[in-house]
């Protein structure tokens, strides 16, 4: 459990850790990280970035919590380790600074942190809450035509081996992703539910769709077709998603033709 208030360890952890040239951004094999763990308390979602979280102070700190400090340690080890409530949160402080400097050093190498990723939000399939979804995602300004986004692909229990609707993930991702995105997975084990039986050490899941050549877009972003109905072009496809049935789709072009108005 380091000691995020020392700036030397900081420089230590940010120049020679990440940025190191055996097993950092100065191997030539290393474009990139995922970067765990984290002091957080109860309830605090770092996934936008250290930046993104409040601030807080010692009377937000209780000692006792499970979820409270480092992560994946043994629950009473702020008790056992005799931190205060103000030692908590300036470990929480210095952890942000240390994380925040080693993503900017990062980027201005030119590589990647998971944790930089735009996580798409378009999590509902119908009704006024997806049309509200997609009418902000289809903006030319949004998020995720702006920024390089995260699309999720739905798993089933948690297991890399067991994608839901991939078709459908294909389909919303064509439609609403911009120039810089993702699809896929991130870290959800080596087993099947949480190391529960029967499937251990299942394989990662690489479904058909994701080979497909859709081509390049035609529409610079998706638009409201019909009511409650999104749709966007590709020179050998057209992506849909129907708000008002949740449904989604991908219709190909055949080779030669144009794709379809409307």
């Amino acid at each position: 459990m380091w000691d995020h208030r020392n700036a030397s360890l900081r420089e230590w952890i940010v120049q020679e850790h990440v940025m190191g040239a055996r097993q950092g951004m100065g191997n030539a094999n290393v474009s990139g990280f995922y970067f765990d763990d984290y002091w957080l308390l109860s309830g605090e979602d770092w996934s936008r970035g250290p930046a993104a979280l409040p601030h807080r102070t010692a009377k937000d700190v209780n000692l006792t919590e499970c979820a409270t400090g480092p992560s994946e340690l043994d629950q009473h080890c702020l008790l056992d380790t005799g931190l205060s409530a103000d030692d908590v949160v300036a470990l929480m402080e210095g952890w942000r600074r240390t994380t925040a400097a080693a993503m900017r050093a990062v980027h201005a190498a030119g590589g990647w942190v998971w944790q930089m990723f735009n996580h798409n939000t378009f999590v509902a399939t119908n009704g006024s809450e997806c049309v509200a979804q997609l009418r902000a995602a289809c903006a030319a300004t949004s998020p995720q035509q702006t920024r390089m986004t995260y699309y999720e692909l739905a798993i089933k229990r948690h297991s890399p081996g067991w994608p839901t609707d991939p078709a459908a993930d294909v389909a919303r991702f064509l439609l609403t992703r911009g120039p810089f995105a993702f699809l896929g997975t991130g870290w959800v084990g080596c087993v099947d539910g949480w190391f529960q039986l029967p499937t251990y050490n299942e394989t990662y899941a690489r479904p058909a769709a994701l080979d497909v050549d859709y081509g390049r877009p035609v529409e610079s972003v998706c638009r409201e077709s019909a009511p409650g109905v999104f749709s966007r072009k590709w020179t050998k496809a057209v992506a849909r998603h129907d708000c008002n049935t949740g449904r989604s789709a991908i219709t190909m072009v055949p080779a030669g033709t144009r794709p379809p108005p409307g």
